[in-house]
């Protein structure tokens, strides 16, 4: 996976940023991109060869990190913790591999997402628009 960190460093370099904020945001929503790509390699890796298909249930934990994100836009790291905790104990395959590799799946879904938020919070404060 170091390839893929790479790969998102070299894109991070390309955009010369004069407001060093906006420029942090966006590396935090890229790096968190980069660990939600990376979880769903290592979910599709742990699910190759089960006698089960997990993907749906991957499937429903990335709608469920979504629907919190836009019913809850502003969760602090505590209540995003609490989410994630709550999470990892109700998801539940027969595969301890598929469930580590879900869990961290949702789990960077909703860091994803909470970055994209504040991306998206600093962009609107700049421009005006809410």
């Amino acid at each position: 996976m170091a390839l893929l960190d790479e790969v998102r460093a070299l894109a991070l370099e390309q955009v010369n940023f004069t407001n060093k904020d906006l420029e942090a945001l966006v590396e935090k929503q890229n790096n968190a991109y980069g660990e939600l790509h990376r979880t769903t390699l290592e979910f599709e890796e742990a699910a190759e060869g089960e006698e089960f298909d997990p993907r749906p249930g991957a499937s429903a934990l990335v709608r469920l990190a979504g629907q919190f994100g836009s019913a809850f836009p502003n969760l602090d790291e505590a209540q995003r913790d609490a989410i994630k905790a709550n999470i990892a104990e109700i998801y539940d395959t027969p595969s301890d591999d598929v469930d580590t590799a879900g869990r961290a799946l949702f789990n960077a879904t909703v860091d994803f997402i909470q970055a994209s938020q504040e991306l998206n919070a600093f962009e609107q404060n700049l421009s005006g628009t809410e």
